[in-house]
């Protein structure tokens, strides 16, 4: 995500900012909802009611980040609107995807059976190439 960020700043040309844009909205379209019908549920099974108030909060900022993208979707890439909003979404980003790494995957982890990190991972990718990109 934050490479595609990266290339669209980076791009001069419209049509270039325009699919690094798609290809960042649709990948954190994906990982959301991969996150949302694989982990979230992992972290309400094996850390009670700290992991439903972990995942609630994820979900929130999850709306969100959707809301910004859907609007995406009505810009013009290259636009000072668009780039803003693209801003505005890796600002969301960064913060949920830091705290998802330091406070709620190392305690998921450690409450997992063995073996099931390894299935969820399996099934979050699998579930990414599924999932819906808007």
């Amino acid at each position: 995500m934050y490479e595609y960020y990266d290339k669209y700043k980076e791009a001069t040309d419209v049509d270039i900012k325009e699919r690094w844009s798609n290809q960042l909205r649709w990948e954190v379209a994906r990982h959301a909802v991969g996150e949302e019908i694989v982990v979230y549920p992992l972290m309400e099974q094996y850390l009670g009611q700290k992991g439903k108030d972990l995942a609630d909060e994820a979900r929130k900022q999850h709306v969100e980040v959707k809301e910004l993208l859907y609007r995406l979707e009505s810009l013009s890439a290259g636009t000072a609107e668009h780039s803003d909003t693209l801003r505005r979404v890796m600002e969301h980003l960064r913060p949920h995807n830091d705290s998802e790494e330091i406070n709620d995957l190392p305690p998921l982890e450690a409450a997992l059976p063995e073996g099931a990190s390894e299935e969820a991972a399996t099934k979050f990718k699998r579930t990414k190439k599924f999932v819906p990109t808007r």
